[in-house]
């Protein structure tokens, strides 16, 4: 059945870039989707990001109240930092499709994960459920169809209490808090829900989504506006992993008819080293369940930052209500300090989305707006220790 559907959607894509003839300015330069570089798979993240650059790294677990096994890192000191003395906790969450490692990537001068460790935070690396990483069960396998049946709605129920609350377990200390993208969008949601209120002092987002209906990706427009979602589905396809089965045909035909749509679904950047690309793709991308994916297209589709849609029957059985509950970011704690980043080349996070959630929100608010930066300049922009990790520290330290 694969085959038939990944040849379905190929056809669907190939007419949509006709339709659209949709390209962005800087390309991946013909790069190939997949990485093929040296680490191996049974190396966790200390053993290929951390530790080799003379840092003190500690591999944890935690199980979440509905099964799933997650990994999570620590970072407890900077590289000259005293063990017998640690600083405040600070937790990272990474984007949709990534991982823990996107913080440890580059060198530890321009890694926001090994400046903060050196700043003399005790760090936290969070890897979400289906990731390489934290793709364990008490009861399922990745192979299992139940295993995929999530969205952000669970992350933010289920995995960020898990993981802040291990590290509040461990340390007695609320964490500060710092997401990228997916990342963002689930931090807002379990605020808004309250769960993770007494676990978190304060939070930095960069490029946040919560709202997506002014997104200019052109895979996520596209793919919403289509319901390409609903393909996958129908095929029964739980499972959306871009390296592999169908999810890598769908890539693999993407980029082998247009280089610059390797890159579509987050847009353009202004200071990714390309050179570290091959080095990126040994990691990247990661898995995520279709219905996270579906239900991402929902809220590209209805512009409401909301729960997963099951339709007005499965609506009323989830939910005793015929449409999804929304996720109120007006009752977010007045207690808490969010500092919000986000980029003028940013085609997900959109510039309109951002300053809608900003209104939104009635606890305290600090803003930068980087008119050169793309979704992924945040992470491992060349230049970002300088134009904002500098801040970030200030703005944590301003915090204690």
């Amino acid at each position: 059945m694969e085959p038939y559907w990944a040849g379905i959607l190929s056809l669907l894509l190939s007419v949509l870039l006709h339709l659209h003839g949709c390209c962005y300015a800087d390309t991946w330069a013909a790069m190939p989707v997949h990485g093929t570089g040296k680490l191996q798979p049974e190396d966790g993240i200390c053993a290929a990001l951390v530790t080799p650059y003379g840092y003190s790294c500690e591999e944890h677990t935690v199980t979440t109240t509905d099964g799933y096994i997650l990994s999570v890192y620590r970072i407890p000191h900077g590289v000259n930092g005293n063990s017998q003395s640690l600083g405040s906790p600070v937790f990272l969450q990474h984007g949709l499709c990534r991982a823990g490692y996107q913080w440890l990537e580059n060198s530890p001068q321009e890694s926001l994960g090994f400046v903060l460790a050196d700043e003399g935070f005790d760090v936290w690396v969070g890897n979400t459920r289906g990731t390489r990483w934290s793709s364990g069960h008490i009861q399922l396998s990745v192979n299992d169809k139940a295993y995929w049946n999530w969205t952000v709605d669970e992350l933010m129920s289920y995995d960020l209490q898990a993981m802040l609350g291990l590290v509040h377990s461990t340390t007695g200390q609320k964490s500060y808090y710092i997401g990228h993208s997916q990342g963002s969008l689930i931090a807002l949601g379990a605020l808004a829900q309250g769960t993770i209120t007494e676990l978190v002092a304060s939070l930095v987002l960069f490029a946040p989504v919560a709202y997506l209906n002014q997104s200019k990706s052109f895979f996520a427009k596209a793919g919403a506006d289509l319901y390409f979602e609903k393909l996958f589905s129908i095929a029964g396809i739980t499972e959306f992993n871009p390296t592999s089965g169908i999810g890598a045909d769908f890539m693999d035909f993407v980029c082998a008819r247009s280089d610059s749509l390797c890159k579509a679904f987050w847009g353009p950047n202004c200071c990714m080293n390309m050179t570290r690309v091959p080095f990126y793709l040994q990691f990247d991308p990661q898995p995520t369940s279709t219905k996270n994916i579906m239900h991402f297209s929902q809220l590209i589709r209805t512009g409401t930052f909301q729960k997963y849609d099951y339709g007005t029957s499965g609506n009323m059985v989830e939910y005793l209500q015929p449409y999804p509950p929304t996720y109120e970011l007006s009752s977010i704690s007045t207690e808490i300090s969010l500092f919000i980043l986000h980029g003028g080349l940013d085609q997900l996070a959109d510039a309109n989305d951002v300053q809608r959630l900003i209104g939104d929100l009635k606890c305290k608010v600090k803003t930068t707006f980087v008119e050169s930066y793309g979704h992924s300049d945040f992470i491992v922009g060349m230049h970002a220790y300088e134009d904002v990790y500098q801040d970030v520290v200030s703005f944590l330290k301003s915090s204690n």
